[in-house]
């Protein structure tokens, strides 16, 4: 019998198919014959797989086998068993017709393959039919003619160690192991330093061998020290399983990498360092939370051609890159203990492998949103675990957004369809649509080029619920009133970075407007299906919202702060002639402008836009402040007189989207940019090409628009920056709150320019913005927070000419004459209406009443309501304002203007200041202020608000800019325009300022009427 089956399986494909009928093959010789060595065959299952694998080394090769899990155990046996046979391949040829079969007598003879249900020889044999999921259990026996390997299935194994980013001192380094079949928290981390080899050092000798020095740190996380400096590091990382039933989990084999050599980093006096050692305590949940905002620069940016030679070409190349960023980055957000970070301009790859990884070894659950689009960056959102658990999610589309509220479209029929996270909706108001598409579908239906842009920005938003966590012991809140509700109600956190086109503000109001209603609607849906009684979530929005107060306040930070934008505010005037694609008529007269802001500042918009619409994207930011602190404004405006519906553009003011709201080469960057051989280039393409006049197309009307949120700003919007660049400095980057639930406790203070020595980033600061971090606290403040006063005025302390001291000056107007800062000089003002004010500014300076005043405006626009203008070259106007120049021009017969200003005189000076608290003043005055030199009258002019201190008690306010940064106290440079084609220049005031003036001038064709 014994015989009969030897000869059997000489000749079976397998022998498992008589296995019960060959007992006596477990005879004591047949185990003596076996191999002592045991090997293993490592079997791999992952529970989302359909398939596994099987691997051994067997007949001198490793042999991979990827088999399904549902297939009989007796095909991946025959398949090793082939293997063995040498020679083989493992893989048998079918036989044809008439031929042998590869299992013939004649060919070399088959080992005897067995499967066993243990460990040991003795252990019964697997059934052939078995399927291969179940058969390879961990630990079963598997014989191989003498040869025994013992299953070890889903061993845990290190496929990758990757440690991403420069090792610099003080910057966090990660281990980030991919692990399978282990457990992150068991898996175990050496870290080595290991000192340069006495070979590398020059004149030295002996043992040229690595000295490797044990580290005390043995999570996935070390932060080098100083004694690390070169030397490199090396982390081996060992893989454990889970323990269960008190015993300890299985390991699996170690991997190591080398990483370094360790080098020094910025160093620990660096401002960020200083900042750091103000948030070494966490806050205390019971009083609030801890928020940071960042706009991180996404390395596709900072790292391109563009940005190496163009936008930061101040910056070394080595500090641009973000192997040396991201390191300091995630060391800086660290360092601020925080409960909740929102950044943006997070790049997808930068999310996934580095700052997830890194901030979920910190405690930290995170969740991104790209934009829509080509680009492959865009917003994340982290909180930490110990604190905040996320209880619901939404992502934002803005293009899905307006589209549900377009006529045509099916979800303005109300047509079913799903919400962005997945939930089912009904029609728009899945997106929250409805609640604004009353305010909005008349001027989206008026402007079809405003319906097609918004469909090319690729902006996005995240809204995350985020619940309090309650620690084990901890007793729930017993607390009453405002705090304690909110802090039981947690928080709604709204993430963004929007859109940026100089000639769309527009833009961003909608966006910011559809943002607040789809919150809105988002967290009524989520107090419906339960009916619960659980406190609304307390709104908090974060983001860079690319709305500076250079200039005045645009119309996103009028939205939040007053909860409503007018039909005439001018964001809707300054985009109304927005649309993608124009072509290049329309741009080749202002390519120069365009130049220079491109050098002034990166262009936030790249990325947005789709490939073929690149040509749109093409003008940056060219809102380039003055050299002096931008002074935040703001005050909406409510001028009927003024109202984009009743004005008609000006030929000299059109059209408006050809040129950004402020030049440029009126603040010093003609005179670097505009060579002669460029300027003769552009004349001649202006010549060839002229602008299409402005009333050709579709005008955006201004629609009135609410928000359904009380919110206030947690800095009081006297922030002076959070980004800076050469040629660039605003504040971009905002916290807003719901101040009736929380408030700001206490900002983290900024960098100062001091601080930033030259322009971000460098060597310091991995990113052009700053990191705003806030502690928030529940409940409403304890004491105003607004800055705003009471409108009265102390001679002997002049107001600060900030945003929260509008309020104040309005008040002050209406009783007289105020003191304000400009681009140029401080000036007394009044409103151009008031005969009372214009009289009291000839009184205080002792001016003669046949020296005419000029007045100033808050945009370009309202140039024509007050002179005649439709003579100029398109696109002057813009070209010269704002800035230092007066322009002077006939008086308009129906200029909105007191009798008593300059009566007699048919001309009237005009200016529009670089000055954003100007330009807002004239905003809340609802049109012009008369202007003229803080000064008595023949004495020299005043660059600082104490040159004029005898004056102060005249004045009903006195409002202080600091220093004006100029030594010139020669006011801005007066032009005539008054005739078609030529220019005459009345006074050439600030050098630069005229020269500036000069160029745009003859860049528009106008001609010298003195030789």
């Amino acid at each position: 019998m014994l015989q009969q089956c030897s000869t059997y399986l000489r000749r079976a494909p397998l022998v498992l198919r008589s296995a019960r009928n060959c007992r006596t093959f477990q005879s004591r010789r047949i185990v003596m014959e076996l191999d002592p060595a045991v090997q293993k065959v490592t079997v791999r299952s992952s529970a989302k797989d359909e398939k596994m694998t099987i691997t051994l080394h067997i007949n001198g090769q490793q042999r991979n086998l990827t088999r399904d899990k549902i297939e009989a155990v007796e095909n991946p046996l025959r398949r090793i068993q082939m293997s063995a046979v040498p020679g083989k391949t493992g893989k048998a040829k079918k036989a044809r017709k008439g031929q042998t079969p590869p299992s013939s007598p004649t060919g070399p003879p088959l080992p005897r393959i067995r499967l066993l249900q243990g460990s040991t020889i003795d252990s019964p044999m697997v059934e052939t039919y078995v399927k291969n999921e179940d058969a390879w259990a961990h630990g079963r026996l598997l014989l191989v003619g003498k040869q025994q390997f013992i299953v070890d299935r889903n061993p845990p194994t290190v496929e990758k160690v990757e440690v991403i980013g420069d090792v610099l001192v003080d910057c966090p380094v990660l281990a980030n192991a991919t692990l399978a079949f282990a457990d992150d928290a068991a898996t175990m981390f050496t870290w080595q330093r290991i000192a340069p080899t006495a070979s590398s050092q020059v004149g030295s000798g002996g043992d040229s061998s690595p000295k490797a020095l044990d580290l005390p740190e043995t999570s996935c996380v070390y932060t080098p020290v100083q004694a690390d400096v070169g030397c490199k590091l090396r982390v081996l990382c060992t893989p454990v399983t889970n323990a269960a039933g008190g015993r300890e989990g299985r390991r699996g084999a170690p991997v190591d990498v080398t990483v370094g050599p360790v080098m020094a980093g910025p160093g620990r006096d660096t401002p960020t360092a200083r900042r750091h050692a103000l948030t070494q305590a966490a806050v205390p949940a019971e009083q609030g939370f801890r928020l940071v905002t960042y706009n991180l620069l996404a390395d596709q940016y900072a790292s391109s051609d563009k940005g190496k030679t163009k936008l930061f070409a101040y910056c070394p190349t080595r500090f641009l890159s973000a192997s040396y960023r991201w390191p300091l980055i995630i060391a800086e957000l660290l360092g601020f203990n925080a409960d909740v970070i929102c950044l943006q301009e997070v790049d997808a790859r930068a999310f996934s492998a580095f700052f997830k990884p890194h901030l979920r070894a910190a405690g930290f659950n995170g969740t991104y949103t790209n934009k829509v689009g080509k680009t492959h960056e865009g917003c994340a959102m982290f909180w930490r675990r110990s604190r905040f658990a996320a209880t619901a999610k939404r992502d934002v589309d803005f293009r899905k957004f307006f589209a549900s509220m377009r006529p045509e479209s099916e979800a303005t029929q109300k047509s079913p369809r799903s919400s962005d996270d997945g939930s089912s909706g009904s029609g728009s108001n899945a997106f929250g649509a409805d609640d604004v598409a009353p305010q909005l579908l008349p001027m989206l239906e008026a402007s079809p080029h405003l319906v097609d842009s918004l469909q090319r920005v690729g902006t996005i938003a995240q809204m995350v619920v985020l619940r309090a966590v309650q620690a084990r012991g901890e007793q729930s809140s017993s607390g009453k009133g405002a705090a304690a509700e909110a802090a039981t109600a947690g928080l709604c956190v709204l993430n963004t970075h929007l859109f940026y086109h100089p000639q769309a503000p527009h833009i961003r109001t909608m966006h910011t407007a559809a943002l607040m209603a789809a919150a809105h609607t988002f967290l009524r849906q989520l107090s419906q299906p339960g009916g619960s009684s659980t406190p609304r979530p307390s709104v908090v929005f974060c983001g860079d919202l690319n709305s500076d107060l250079n200039e005045g306040i645009p119309g996103v930070v009028e939205l939040l702060r007053s909860g409503r934008v007018a039909e005439d505010f001018w964001d809707w005037r300054e985009g109304q002639d927005f649309s993608f694609g124009r072509g290049r008529a329309d741009a080749a007269v202002f390519t120069a402008q365009a130049d220079a802001a491109e050098l002034a500042s990166p262009d936030d918009s790249n990325g947005e836009l789709e490939e073929t619409h690149a040509s749109a994207a093409a003008s940056p930011r060219v809102s380039v402040p003055s050299p002096s602190p931008p002074a935040a404004t703001p005050a909406p405006p409510s001028p009927a007189a003024t109202s984009p519906a009743a004005v008609s553009p000006t030929a000299g003011s059109s059209p408006p989207s050809a040129m950004a709201s402020s030049n440029p080469a009126s603040r010093g960057f003609g005179a670097r940019l505009l060579s002669d051989i460029e300027r003769e280039k552009q004349q001649r393409q202006a010549q060839a090409k002229p602008p299409v006049p402005a009333t050709t197309r579709p005008a955006v009307v201004g629609v009135d628009l609410t928000i359904p949120f009380h919110l206030a700003p947690a800095d009081g919007l006297v922030t002076e920056f959070t980004n800076y660049v050469r040629g660039y400095r605003g504040f971009l980057d905002y916290v807003w709150h719901e101040p009736d639930r929380m408030h700001a406790a206490r900002q983290v203070p900024l960098p100062t320019r001091a601080d930033v020595q030259a322009y971000m980033p460098s060597e310091i600061f991995p990113s052009d913005h700053m990191s705003v971090v806030f502690d928030m606290a529940w409940g409403p403040s304890p004491t105003s927070t607004d800055g705003s006063g009471d409108g009265s005025s102390d001679e002997a302390q002049p107001l600060p000419a900030k945003l929260p001291q509008i309020p104040a000056a309005l008040i002050a107007l209406q009783s007289g004459v105020i003191a304000i800062p400009t681009d140029t000089l401080y000036g007394f003002a009044c409103p151009a209406t008031s005969a009372a004010g214009i009289e009291a500014i000839y009184r205080i300076k002792g001016r003669q009443a046949s020296a005419p005043l000029a007045v100033c405006l808050a945009d370009v626009w309202q140039v024509g309501v007050y002179g005649e203008a439709a003579h100029l070259p398109a696109g002057l106007l813009r070209a010269l304002l704002p800035g230092p120049v007066t322009v002077v021009l006939k008086r308009r017969p129906d200029a909105p203007l007191a009798a008593q200003l300059n009566p007699g005189v048919g001309t009237l000076g005009i200016r529009i200041p670089n000055h954003g608290f100007v330009r807002d003043l004239c905003r809340g005055v609802g049109g012009a202020l008369a202007l003229t030199s803080a000064n008595p009258s023949g004495a020299p002019s005043a660059l600082e608000v104490t040159d004029f201190q005898q004056l102060w008690p005249s004045c009903s306010a006195v409002f202080d800019g600091g220093p004006i940064p100029t030594s010139a106290r020669d006011g801005s440079c007066i032009v005539d325009l008054t005739d078609p084609k030529v220019f005459r220049i009345l006074r050439e005031g600030n050098e630069r300022a005229y020269c500036n003036a000069i160029d745009m001038l003859k860049l528009h064709g106008m001609q010298s009427a003195t030789p």
